[in-house]
């Protein structure tokens, strides 16, 4: 990456962090996402930061995809970080129309609860029963703290 792209990132995370506060470890992860990308258009495609096309962001997505195998959490990081950046250039006059206009936002998995253990349901079972424990006759109202039986709509017994 050439040194107007790298004074270009500071001026961009300098604008991020005083913008929106984003702490330094995002900052650093932005900027390396957006070095390690400018490095590759540099290799790749000769082609700075602010020459970036729409097909070279296809390519790189490609590319990482198939030599880094990205998590799912990376791949939205560094779609972000890119959207933002060229967000920011286009705001700044640095470039006249923003290539992520037409990037998918990548899918992330969905999680699922992980299950209980056996230990866990079997602890579950042999726990008292919290109704039972609760003496009917003198719980007070939980809204109004009457006694049982009060006018109050929020009786729950």
């Amino acid at each position: 990456m050439n040194e107007s792209d790298a004074g270009l990132l500071d001026e961009f995370c300098d604008h991020l962090w005083l913008e929106d506060g984003l702490s330094k470890n995002t900052l650093e992860a932005y900027r390396r996402d957006l070095t390690q990308f400018g490095d590759w258009l540099a290799r790749a495609r000769v082609r700075g930061l602010l020459d970036t096309r729409e097909e070279d962001l296809s390519a790189y997505f490609a590319f990482r995809y198939t030599q880094a195998r990205l998590r799912a959490s990376s791949q939205a990081r560094l779609h972000s970080s890119l959207k933002r950046f060229f967000q920011f250039a286009l705001r700044e006059n640095r470039v006249a129309t923003d290539p992520t206009l037409k990037l998918d936002t990548p899918k992330k998995p969905q999680r699922f609860p992980k299950s209980l253990t056996e230990a866990d349901v079997e602890a579950l079972l042999a726990a008292p029963d919290a109704e039972s424990a609760l003496d009917c006759a003198t719980a007070p109202c939980w809204k109004c703290s009457m006694p049982p039986g009060c006018a109050c709509p929020n009786w729950w017994r």
